[in-house]
């Protein structure tokens, strides 16, 4: 991949050397003319070349605002985007989507996640060497993930690829990726050369690797929401199914006297409700599920209550027959309804 910000680096520091070019030549040409004289044509080019020396100097020192607010544009969109990317948590898919995105940012031959055991992606001139699910083997990352701070180095560091051949690395820049105060993985940047590493560098790796940081957090905040919504709904189901457990099982015993036959039935359809209740809780099921076990809880009442008090009709479109809704949304409705239906008396 190429990098857009060496690139544009480069291209300012051939502007500042031209400007060093016109100024040296501008002086050259006035320690000439006080020896020689000052002549017309030399006086023009003179001035032609201090013309394009404060042109240049205007544009490198009194504007520097628009190359700052490019980068800060570009960076804010590789931002923006990295959130998209890892938006599941961190895996091996979402981390090799995020490497590819940072590495034209930087001037890294190689960008690097790891977890805190193995490498998760890896994208750059060692993305065929650190294959997914490589262990980690240099003690700088070891450092990294065991205090939970940047570390670099600019002295050769051997890094063991996958097929167990050993690469070296000159130089790079080590940042943990954490979840509170606890260390889950880091990012890594290596570079061809000490003199690639600098602050602007520096601050990329640390800069990124808190972005990920944070969506991580916000990832595992909506994950521990999820599993207490689910705990509440478990709740609600242990509230609610004591009263409906023993109201049934004194539905069945009594039809074991006078109806066997029903009383066989009931405990067979008693079986299969609590049992999909079971699998069902805390997850998404289709309509047609939740409808199935909404009749087997009115198959119930109606051995309590009689067949004649309650009546139940259910219109189900075939289109959202397949839509998957929370599990236990309906029956609650319907358990109210005949409860309220039947009358304290009743009750």
């Amino acid at each position: 991949m190429i990098d857009r910000r060496a690139q544009r680096d480069s291209s300012i520091s051939i502007f500042r050397i031209i400007a060093v070019a016109c100024a040296i030549c501008v002086l050259v040409y006035f320690i000439f003319a006080l020896v020689t004289g000052i002549e017309p044509i030399a006086t023009v080019i003179a001035c032609a070349l201090l013309c394009i020396f404060l042109c240049i100097f205007i544009f490198l020192t009194l504007n520097p605002d628009s190359v700052r607010s490019q980068y800060t544009e570009e960076t804010l969109s590789v931002a923006s985007a990295m959130l998209e990317d890892i938006k599941g948590g961190l895996t091996q898919e979402s981390a090799r989507l995020v490497c590819r995105r940072i590495l034209p940012e930087t001037r890294a031959m190689t960008v690097a996640i790891t977890d805190e055991d193995n490498v998760l992606a890896c994208a750059g001139e060692f993305e065929e060497k650190l294959l997914p699910d490589t262990p980690i083997h240099t003690l700088a990352t070891r450092y990294v993930i065991e205090h939970g701070i940047v570390q670099s180095f600019n002295r050769m560091v051997d890094v063991v690829g996958s097929d167990g051949s050993h690469n070296q690395v000159p130089a790079g820049i080590i940042a943990p990726i954490k979840v509170g105060d606890r260390t889950v993985g880091t990012l890594k940047f290596y570079y061809k050369t000490p003199r690639a590493v600098d602050r602007t560098q520096y601050a990329l790796a640390s800069g990124f690797a808190e972005i990920l940081s944070t969506q991580l957090a916000i990832h595992e905040l909506e994950v521990q929401k999820e599993l207490t919504a689910r705990a509440e709904v478990r709740a609600l189901q242990a509230q609610i199914n004591p009263h409906f457990l023993f109201n049934t099982l004194n539905t069945i015993a009594s039809f074991t006297r006078t109806d066997p036959l029903r009383a066989r039935e009931l405990l067979r359809e008693f079986s299969s409700f609590y049992r999909a209740t079971l699998d069902n809780s805390g997850s998404l099921i289709p309509v047609s599920r939740e409808v199935a076990q909404t009749k087997r809880y009115l198959t119930f009442e109606k051995a309590r209550f009689g067949e004649d008090r309650v009546l139940a009709t259910f219109d189900v479109s075939e289109d959202v027959e397949d839509t998957l809704v929370p599990a236990f949304v309906i029956q609650p409705i319907v358990e109210n309804a005949v409860r309220h239906g039947m009358g304290d008396d009743d009750a």
